[in-house]
């Protein structure tokens, strides 16, 4: 793992294959050494994925500014590769247009599908495109997520984090979406 500078934040670089890289966005609040992007990003590990981490937490500046900003950062770290996807945790879902004008594939964690530019640009995109949401939490919105005709993972009675109500409880509900994403991996983007 290499440190490096994204001119907004910094960032960290797991390498692997160079034609295909993973973009790894945090939430607002959860940043990406959390269990959810810590295993996902070794899960993209595990299948030879360069994974460039935005290593940032949100600040007081407007959310689109913030999202946008530290995508357009990552992408724009390194050299193209020949195959993107991307990965995001609740607020960086806010890029889900942008992703879907460039037809970037991707594993969307508790997007905000209540907001109509979320779900709309998650249906818009052309490419596999994983939203995994929690039974309750109310910035999930299973019926969205089912009309934008994409792949749908719902954790039963999860939260926002993706957690439950004990650490056994929370331990098993991230075995089963580190699972799903894993299966995501075997079948869109070995």
């Amino acid at each position: 793992m290499e440190t490096i500078d994204l001119g907004v934040c910094t960032g960290q670089l797991f390498r692997a294959d160079p034609e295909r890289v993973v973009y790894l966005l945090p939430g607002a609040t959860y940043p990406v050494s959390a269990p959810l992007l810590w295993f996902a990003r070794s899960v993209a590990s595990d299948h030879g994925w360069t994974v460039l981490q935005v290593d940032d937490t949100r600040d007081e500046s407007d959310a689109h500014t913030w999202v946008a900003d530290r995508f357009r950062a990552a992408l724009d770290a390194l050299p193209e590769p020949s195959r993107r996807a991307v990965i995001t945790k609740s607020i960086t879902s806010l890029c889900a247009p942008e992703a879907a004008a460039m037809a970037l594939p991707g594993i969307w964690l508790t997007p905000l599908n209540t907001r109509e530019e979320v779900s709309e640009g998650l249906a818009a995109n052309p490419t596999p495109t994983l939203a995994i949401g929690g039974g309750a939490d109310p910035s999930w919105d299973r019926a969205a997520a089912n009309r934008a005709q994409i792949e749908v993972f719902e954790v039963p009675g999860a939260d926002h984090t993706l957690g439950g109500s004990s650490a056994s409880q929370s331990l098993d509900m991230l075995r089963s979406v580190v699972d799903r994403i894993d299966r995501f991996f075997e079948i869109h983007l070995d």
